[in-house]
């Protein structure tokens, strides 16, 4: 009779009268498949449903006054569905119905969950996220045929577990208060990633972490109590994710060289953590080593350039650190783009940093410790080297300094000193500063270079039509007023920049620049038309 039964309005706004017939007339609801009474934030208890043993759906989500569930749920052999998300006083689960396969229990107050529910063996959707009373799970064998994910997030009170469905790859176990990981995990062979933010309780990992071949992802982060990393007794090389940030990890063990398929180490704000192994110079895949606030790491262990083997390395941060030395064999990777020493105590800046094949960016900001900088890569985008106080002599050469910047933006460039704040700088080491007129110039000559090659389109264009008219004769007179045209349009560029946001804006010391009245540019540019005509005009004869 029925199909589908929607009181998503909740039962307290229905007539007195019309409630009454409802409860009465689910006594002979025997076809209802569906029903929801999601939202029915009055709802205390669920109407007697015992008669209605088709069901396959049931939705109570939201119910936040619902407090129990009734035990006949467990007679439904047909229910495939039931969602109790949301119902903020449920606190007891009664036994499940052998044949479901969605249950949700989000952030209900249930204490435990029965054990019949681990023996479900076509439950493929478990959602009991933000359960924060719920103290332990079902002590039995797992059954379940849960794959993907399995998260446990927001469960603050959940202690320990020692079984969990098989077949997951992802498991989730953020803000829980669990001390340990069950060795039970070592039989998720699929799993291959474990999240385990901000539980601050967790005091360490087993060593048979190894064991999960698979996992490709470990998220200590903020896990306060976390300080001893385990012994990587085996190699592991599909694990390519390790944050151990916030954490109280005090020493990095030596094994950690085994993560050798290791991309991305995160140690910031590692507040306690003071030695790091030479093994670490070992992950050749890494290409990002974070030690970001680490502010007890004195130092990083020494090494030559042969025992240095992050050909990966990218990103190397020790901004707020509390080095004060780095090694010169970091400074020089040909991987290096971008190294962070921003408010550290190094004193100088390795001479091997002129070696680096690709950085990018060299941020020195706060270093007020430094007092010299040496010469520096010519490929070198960005250079942050303010409130260094006691910075006195940049050793750069302008031909190091300039020689990469043509493929840089300016738009990205700040109209400020680089040296802002530094009042030890001798004034020839403060006239760096024209490196801002070296980028404006090259992109000026850049500009200048696509507006000629415009041109030229403009006059091969033009030589064509005659010549395809056979108006040789005009082909000839055409070559001079266009060629005119074009260089005045490549030109014209160079009387907009001297006018425009381009417009340079030197340091005190150096010399403004007008690239417009220079009458060599329009000779270079009217010898390469000349040149380029040639070769058209030879082209067509031959």
């Amino acid at each position: 009779m029925f199909n589908n039964f929607d009181l998503s309005q909740g039962l307290e706004s229905l007539p007195d009268a019309l409630r009454t017939f409802l409860f009465n007339l689910s006594q002979k609801l025997g076809n209802l498949k569906v029903i929801d009474l999601s939202y029915c934030k009055h709802l205390t208890e669920v109407p007697d449903l015992s008669g209605s043993s088709n069901l396959e759906h049931i939705d109570l989500c939201e119910c936040t006054s619902l407090v129990q569930v009734p035990s006949y749920f467990q007679t439904f052999d047909k229910l495939t569905y039931l969602d109790l998300g949301g119902c903020l006083n449920l606190n007891y689960l009664p036994e499940m119905p052998v044949n479901i396969e969605s249950l949700d229990l989000s952030e209900t107050a249930i204490k435990e969950l029965p054990s019949s529910v681990w023996s479900l063996e076509k439950l493929c959707s478990l959602n009991v996220n933000h359960c924060k009373a719920l103290e332990k799970l079902p002590s039995n064998s797992c059954n379940l045929k849960v794959s993907g994910t399995f998260s446990l997030n927001g469960c603050v009170s959940l202690g320990e577990f020692s079984e969990l469905p098989r077949y997951i790859s992802y498991l989730d176990l953020s803000k829980t208060a669990i001390k340990e990981l069950p060795s039970s995990l070592e039989s998720l062979f699929g799993l291959t990633s474990i999240r385990l933010f901000a539980c601050g309780s967790l005091l360490s990992l087993s060593t048979s972490i190894h064991k999960l071949k698979s996992l490709e992802i470990l998220d200590l982060q903020l896990c306060s109590k976390f300080q001893y990393f385990p012994e990587i007794l085996e190699p592991m090389e599909h694990l390519t994710s390790l944050s151990l940030s916030s954490t109280a990890v005090k020493v990095l063990p030596s094994s950690i060289g085994n993560l050798i398929g290791l991309r991305k180490l995160d140690l910031h704000h590692c507040g306690d953590l003071e030695v790091v192994p030479n093994s670490i110079y070992s992950l050749s895949k890494l290409e990002t080593l974070n030690f970001h606030g680490s502010w007890c790491l004195g130092k990083l262990p020494p090494a030559s350039v042969d025992q240095v083997r992050l050909l990966s390395l990218k990103e190397l941060i020790l901004a707020e650190c509390g080095i004060k030395e780095i090694p010169d064999a970091l400074v020089c990777l040909t991987s290096l783009c971008s190294l962070d020493l921003k408010d550290t105590g190094v004193k100088s800046i390795p001479a091997s940093i002129k070696q680096a094949a690709q950085p990018s960016s060299l941020c020195l900001t706060y270093c007020q410790s430094l007092e010299s900088l040496p010469e520096l890569p010519p490929l070198l985008q960005c250079l942050e080297a303010g409130r260094c106080t006691s910075l006195k002599k940049v050793s750069s050469s302008r031909t190091a300094l300039t020689q990469g910047w043509d493929v840089f933006s300016p738009p990205r460039l700040e109209e400020k000193p680089i040296f802002s704040g530094c009042p030890k700088l001798d004034e020839n080491a403060r006239s760096v500063g024209f490196l801002e007129n070296k980028i404006v110039i090259l992109f000026i000559q850049q500009k200048i270079g696509t507006r000629l090659y415009r041109g030229v389109g403009l006059l091969a264009y033009s030589l064509s039509f005659c010549w395809l008219f056979g108006l040789f004769s005009l082909s000839l007179l055409a070559i001079w007023p266009v060629g005119y045209l074009a260089c005045s349009y490549s030109l014209g560029f160079v009387q907009e920049t001297t006018t425009s946001i381009y417009t340079l804006k030197l340091p005190p010391l150096s010399k403004s620049v007008d690239l417009a009245s220079s009458p060599s540019h329009y000779f270079i540019i009217l010898l390469l038309y000349y040149k380029i005509f040639t070769k058209i005009f030879l082209e067509i004869l031959s």
